[in-house]
């Protein structure tokens, strides 16, 4: 399997290096069929996209202990690479299948739910993206709404729209870095909007209210207030 050796292995959450082709995941790996990801996808993959050979290539590319991902810096060439190593096949006139080459490029959403869920099985958190997620929009709405009052009141409301649009945009930036550090540095945007999607869906089992949020947003612009002050 490429130029690895078995040590290599050793850290990863599953050690799928291991598995024969065509082997049976959830035999070898019972708690995966605690998560619907994966037992979804059963009857939901294509024929050219075995769970067994895709399940293989999410660890090795998804991975944070994976050789792929230490030891091979192009996120393309890594993909490529691992998608090869598990028994996906080319063809001299076209490359990988459609359904293989939508796999690579983050299109398939039963095969991004997949990785989603695998990143969160190391330990990665989706919960503080949600809840930063929906003060980015109410920051947004803030940002947006219209000016009230006499001239004076706008100007001062139009001073604090301007710090806080400056903040809604670092906070856009921060954001993207936090999705990007998720998914191992992944650009595929296709997986950065299930993770967002996910993220959404995940915001609504947390207890915290719509005036929870709307408070998170009046404590930045509080603090876009003093910032105008202080200059």
């Amino acid at each position: 399997m490429s130029e690895f050796k078995a040590k290599d292995f050793d850290k990863i959450l599953y050690p799928v290096h291991k598995l024969k082709r065509g082997a049976d995941i959830f035999e070898s790996y019972p708690n995966l069929l605690d998560y619907p990801e994966f037992t979804k996808s059963i009857n939901n993959l294509s024929a050219s996209t075995p769970i067994d050979k895709v399940f293989k290539y999410i660890v090795f590319i998804y991975d944070s202990k994976s050789p792929y991902v230490t030891q091979i810096s192009d996120l393309t060439t890594r993909k490529i690479q691992a998608a090869k190593d598990v028994g996906f096949r080319t063809n001299h006139a076209s490359g990988f299948s459609s359904s293989v080459v939508s796999m690579l490029n983050c299109q398939s959403d039963v095969i991004n739910e997949m990785i989603i869920r695998y990143l969160r099985l190391q330990g990665k958190d989706i919960t503080g993206m949600a809840v930063d997620q929906e003060v980015y929009y109410q920051l947004n709405r803030r940002v947006l709404r219209g000016l009230v009052g006499n001239e004076d009141e706008k100007d001062a409301q139009a001073k604090i729209k301007a710090q806080l649009s400056l903040e809604k945009d670092k906070m856009r930036i921060r954001l993207d870095e936090t999705a990007r550090n998720f998914l191992q540095q992944e650009v595929a945007q296709g997986l950065h909007d299930k993770l967002w999607e996910i993220a959404g869906e995940e915001a609504e089992h947390i207890k915290l209210t719509p005036e929870d949020y709307a408070q998170a947003s009046n404590d930045w612009e509080i603090q876009a207030s003093r910032q105008i002050h202080n200059v």
